[in-house]
């Protein structure tokens, strides 16, 4: 499926957004930004396509997860540090185990560019 068709199949949950189930379309919304990033169409990261979301940081872990399939390294890079930003509480989230693998592959980038430094403070805030 095309994002272009996907988009124009959003356009039509107007109706059933207003009357039947409130927020079906900007979860719609969302889901084709997800898909556009996972399939390479979108390159570059805009948080404003995810207002409206209440599991952001696992959203952004999983986004972090496709730029960096895509060879985005430095992306991602910068999406995961936002989701475990927005995951550092003293109360782990249900999906605690999305969120080491974010933190492992913040290291694994760090230490391939050569930033040792980068990959100590990941690793201490892991």
């Amino acid at each position: 499926l095309s994002n272009k068709w996907l988009l124009k199949a959003i356009d039509s949950l107007d109706s059933l957004d207003s009357l039947h189930a409130p927020g079906t379309k900007k979860e719609a919304q969302i889901a084709a930004y997800i898909l556009s990033v996972m399939m390479g169409e979108t390159t570059e990261f805009d948080e404003d396509k995810l207002d409206g979301y209440d599991n952001k940081p696992r959203l952004l872990i999983q986004l972090g997860m496709a730029a960096l399939k895509n060879g985005q390294q430095r992306g991602a890079m910068e999406i995961f540090k936002q989701a475990t930003a927005l995951c550092n509480s003293s109360d782990p989230p249900d999906y605690k185990d999305e969120v080491l693998r974010a933190m492992d592959a913040q290291i694994i980038i760090e230490l391939e560019e050569g930033n040792m430094d980068g990959a100590v403070q990941a690793i201490r805030s892991r």
